[in-house]
């Protein structure tokens, strides 16, 4: 459903509603104008026609006699104007000028070819005088009218209605085929702004997954091979892969250099400590211990991020992790007069105790250095439906929001706390930790809702072991 509701706010879906709105319009048209061609319109302009003559050959008689009439007839029959057909019987039924050889026959509530034959009765020429009829006659459909005259004569005028009927039968056919494309087409361009914005949804929720964890093995899905998004998915996979092996490479160098420079720091310090006098050799073991605990930390992170300490999970109530670590905290806390408040409830929860410990413990460090005296810190412990929550907010010195994304990176420190203690790599161990447990890291801006400060947020995943 969350690409249907997206693919709604979409500009492929305004481009494909505009689309089908048009292609729909035209398809009403095409429908109007079918109903327009069979509604028989043209044959009532036919009829209207064949009216007409009639008159006016009525008045030629009435003015010149059956003479004029005659002729008329005879040179109009010459011309062969529009199809028009003319036959004229004297009183004895007998044809006696005319396109026809005899009276046309008539049939009597047939459908022919589209087009219903109505009888001429005799007694309905004497009740009125004209009548528009559609006659058959030589494989042709006529439209006719026919009058009686004086001396009983009588005239029949009709037009040839095959080409009315052609185009009645190509109009409507091809008007149906003409609509069925239309609806094709629409119901295709929908279906193709659907399958944008689905490609486009999927895509995009890897990479926000990618940003959002920082794991970059995560590929975005390739369904198919010959749409051009998929194309795109395949050359950012590639991309990634470079990306990926690009910092694996540059961990791997830091984790090395961590790794060789650790031993010789070693002895390094215990000369110090040794061969120079402790009054001037303080200040130096105090760099020599600063250096090893960066290097500590790095490889520790790179143990953790190397998946080597799943070996201590367990059931653990995270409840009593919390209070040991705010057991060890609230000394210093209570130095800097912080109000320290805690709203932890029971919560069991498959992890390392150690690497929990070690991972809250390096948040509420951060709380309490970066908190000023007098200031607020708040841990919560609770439980939602599918996500076990560990949050820490203060009212510190806090974080810029467009920084969050740089506060996991290894040696980063805000340019307002560089003149602390520390090595920035505090919160690298917390986002290490949590990617381990399948945790996601969040920060809050101002939780407190002070002028300052930062949340921090675990969600770690509620699973069954």
């Amino acid at each position: 459903m969350k690409a249907i509701r997206d693919f709604s706010k979409s500009s492929s879906f305004s481009l494909s509603a505009l689309f089908t709105t048009l292609l729909m319009l035209g398809v009403f048209f095409i429908a109007y104008f079918m109903v327009i061609s069979t509604d028989e319109t043209l044959m009532r302009e036919s009829e209207a026609a064949v009216m007409l003559d009639v008159r006016g050959l009525e008045q030629i008689y009435s003015l010149g006699g059956i003479k004029t009439l005659q002729e008329t007839l005879r040179q109009r029959s010459e011309n062969k104007q529009l199809g028009a057909v003319y036959v004229l019987r004297d009183s004895g039924g007998q044809v006696i000028e005319g396109d026809l050889p005899a009276w046309p026959m008539v049939i009597d509530e047939v459908r022919h070819d589209g087009f219903v034959i109505y009888a001429i009765e005799p007694s309905f020429h004497e009740a009125s005088p004209a009548r528009s009829v559609r006659a058959f006659s030589e494989g042709h459909d006529l439209l006719s009218q026919s009058v009686k005259l004086d001396n009983g004569y009588e005239l029949l005028v009709g037009r040839n209605v095959d080409d009315i009927e052609v185009a009645q039968w190509v109009g409507s056919t091809f008007g149906w085929v003409i609509m069925a494309m239309l609806v094709l087409i629409a119901g295709v361009s929908l279906w193709v702004g659907y399958y944008v914005v689905a490609r486009i949804n999927a895509i995009a929720g890897t990479a926000q997954t990618i940003m959002d964890t920082g794991d970059l093995s995560a590929r975005l899905p390739i369904e198919s091979t010959w749409d051009d998004l998929s194309k795109l998915a395949e050359a950012l996979n590639r991309m990634l892969e470079e990306i990926e092996l690009s910092v694996t490479n540059i961990q791997s160098v830091s984790d090395n250099i961590a790794h060789d420079l650790r031993t010789p720091l070693t002895r390094l310090r215990q000369r110090i400590e040794n061969q120079i006098e402790p009054e001037t050799a303080q200040p130096l073991l105090a760099e020599a211990d600063n250096l090893l605990n960066m290097f500590n930390g790095l490889l520790r992170i790179a143990d953790i991020e190397s998946d080597k300490q799943k070996s201590g999970f367990a059931e653990y109530n995270l409840a009593t992790i919390v209070d040991d670590v705010v057991d060890l905290y609230l000394p210093l806390a209570e130095e800097k007069c912080i109000e320290f408040s805690t709203d932890v409830t029971h919560t069991v929860h498959f992890c390392d105790r150690d690497l929990m410990f070690q991972c809250i413990a390096n948040i509420v460090d951060n709380a309490i250095k970066f908190t000023p005296e007098r200031g607020q810190i708040r841990i919560f412990l609770g439980r939602s439906e599918t996500h076990t929550i560990i949050r820490v907010d203060d009212n510190g010195v806090g974080v810029a929001k467009h920084k969050f994304a740089d506060i996991t990176r290894r040696f980063f420190r805000e340019d307002k706390s560089r003149s602390a203690n520390g090595n920035g790599l505090g919160m690298s161990m917390v986002s290490a930790i949590t990617k381990l447990h399948q945790g996601t890291l969040k920060f809050v801006e101002n939780p407190l809702s002070a002028k300052t400060g930062l949340g921090v947020a675990i969600y770690l995943p509620i699973s069954r072991h």
